[in-house]
């Protein structure tokens, strides 16, 4: 179990915060945010190349050996490279990041790389979406695997300060969307997900996405959605981890709105179902997220969400079914100094046992396996000069196994990561066309 007392210091840097996911995340300031959207809408081509060099102490997967205190002195760099192009009809989008570290005492290492491509085009009154990404790293790390393209955490392109094994994994996601507008306030949605996760030249489990459903504007508000989505989860380890079939029920609201005695504060729910088939057994739950974003001021903004749904974690060959909250506050001191505040925690069980039989095969003890991580980060930003800024940032992590056996050997049952870097990061347009 996660101890008070590091539960008690991670408190202490989140007091007050509040959260949301990855796509409302509060905003991480900048001088130029806003006018910056607006300023790549005004051109057809963009070539933008965004660097970042920092200075800290960190995990070090190199010392798989030593993974509970694996850390050490390190410099580093991230390089990301995007190219867009907008037509009338068509945009086109591409992408390559390359992460890199040189530790003290250990040498350089490639923390990871990552390239993805993306096309939305609109024939008519129906509109089409596709992504294509992959992402390699050396280490695993117990996190979301994506799900039709959408990661519940907003995370970077990798982080070895949240690795836990020293292991080659890859990772591959497509996604492809249709929607097309029924009448004036319905729409028909369609969607395919493909997501592969490996290890080494080892393909370690695949996912399947597909389904539909239709979304109907009851008011300005609310929203009723009727669809399925199935999921066809393959395992290369049976003996681990079945494959199996997870029916996820569309069937609920979504509610968007600002309180009525609060125009800064606005809430979103949505509700819906699920049902997993393995083995013939099947297992029905109760889905949902819910979000809460407040406008603290002109330049301040605060947001909570949770959500619970069935999840595919990397390196954990279970299902896991689990609830998340996310938090987050940022804003700007001045024009040019801002802070950010992230924290967030996840907490679920392993598996679908069904009885108490299965359960003890589990954890010995006739109980579910769970999982508890928790991460967190401060964030202090300062605008040195157009396109550049200096930041300095505290980062937790922490996780929870309560029968790591099922895991792959050498991941520890219980780890707690903390540290500190420096460093600046900048962004230039190399190419800018307005036609």
């Amino acid at each position: 179990m996660i101890t008070l007392s590091s539960s008690c210091r991670v408190a202490v840097a989140a007091v007050g915060v509040l959260a949301c996911a990855s796509d409302a995340i509060a905003q991480q300031p900048q001088s130029s945010g806003t006018s910056s959207h607006a300023t790549a809408e005004a051109y057809r081509t963009t070539l933008t190349l965004g660097a970042n060099a920092d200075f800290g102490r960190g995990a070090d997967p190199n010392r798989a050996e030593d993974a509970a205190g694996a850390d050490a002195l390190y410099t580093g760099g991230q390089f990301t490279l995007s190219f867009g192009k907008r037509l009338r009809r068509i945009a086109f989008g591409a992408s390559a990041a390359k992460s890199l570290r040189f530790y003290q005492g250990y040498g350089m290492m490639n923390l990871g790389d990552s390239a993805g491509v993306n096309v939305d085009a609109q024939l008519r009154r129906s509109r089409f979406t596709f992504g294509q990404t992959i992402r390699r790293m050396p280490f695993q790390q117990l996190l979301r695997f994506a799900d039709s393209g959408a990661d519940a955490l907003a995370l970077p392109l990798t982080s070895p300060d949240m690795s836990v094994l020293n292991a080659q994994t890859t990772t591959l996601s497509t996604i492809a969307g249709y929607s097309h507008p029924l009448g004036r306030r319905a729409e028909v949605q369609l969607r395919y997900g493909f997501d592969e996760s490996r290890q080494g030249s080892r393909v370690d489990r695949s996912v399947v996405t597909f389904g539909g459903g239709i979304r109907r504007s009851l008011s300005r508000s609310l929203d009723l959605r009727l669809g399925h989505t199935i999921r066809l989860v393959h395992s290369e380890q049976q003996s681990l981890a079945p494959s199996l079939t997870a029916h996820d029920l569309d069937l609920g609201v979504d509610y968007h709105r600002a309180l009525s005695f609060s125009r800064r504060t606005s809430v979103n729910f949505s509700t819906g179902g699920a049902a997993v088939t393995t083995e013939g057994l099947t297992q029905y739950m109760m889905t949902g997220t819910a979000g809460l974003q407040h406008r603290l001021s002109r330049s301040w903004t605060a947001a909570a969400a949770f959500d619970r749904r069935l999840n595919m974690i990397e390196g954990i060959p279970q299902p896991v079914i689990a609830s998340g909250l996310t938090t987050s506050v940022g804003g700007l001191f001045s024009r040019r100094a801002g802070l950010r505040v992230r924290g967030s925690m996840m907490q679920g069980h392993l598996g679908l046992p069904v009885s108490a039989a299965d359960a003890a095969a589990h954890t010995g003890a006739g109980g579910l396996a769970t999982i508890t991580t928790f991460t967190s980060d401060v964030r202090l930003l300062y605008t040195v000069w157009h396109g550049w800024q200096w930041y300095t940032e505290y980062f937790y992590y922490q996780h929870e196994l309560s029968n790591p056996g099922i895991l792959s050997q050498g991941v520890p049952a219980s780890l707690a990561r903390k540290g500190m870097r420096t460093g600046v990061e900048f962004q230039t347009a190399l190419l800018r066309r307005r036609r």
